[in-house]
């Protein structure tokens, strides 16, 4: 990993690589505070994992759904939620959820039943 000819030398900072990321203030000021993977399996696990750890005792049937559901975006709030800027400055617009499309009675029924 630390031979400077293979391609992953220029993003190590520890070899004055040219696209380290601690190096741009630029990209290390835009990623503070994300809480980002960009491996689709990473994030499945991400998913599960925190579902896990935020509802202790959760079975692991349980926490698979609901890691699933957070993947479908079933639980959106549509524009209630902030989100980050896109490339240009614009927030993007997100559409509301499955889960928020059903009637106010399913939804009731939906949460009682989990």
């Amino acid at each position: 990993m630390r031979d400077p000819k293979i391609a992953i030398a220029d993003k190590l900072s520890s070899l004055d690589g040219a696209n380290a990321y601690n190096l741009n203030a630029e990209e290390h000021a835009a990623t503070l505070g994300a809480h980002n993977v960009n491996d689709a399996v990473e994030g499945n696990f991400g998913r599960f994992d925190h579902v896990l750890h935020r509802f202790r005792g959760v079975s692991t049937e349980s926490a698979s759904g609901v890691a699933q559901q957070l993947k479908m975006h079933d639980f959106d709030e549509g524009d209630m939620a902030t989100h980050r800027k896109g490339n240009h400055g614009v927030s993007e617009r997100r559409a509301v959820g499955y889960f928020y499309t059903l009637p106010r009675a399913e939804q009731e029924a939906a949460v009682r039943a989990g």
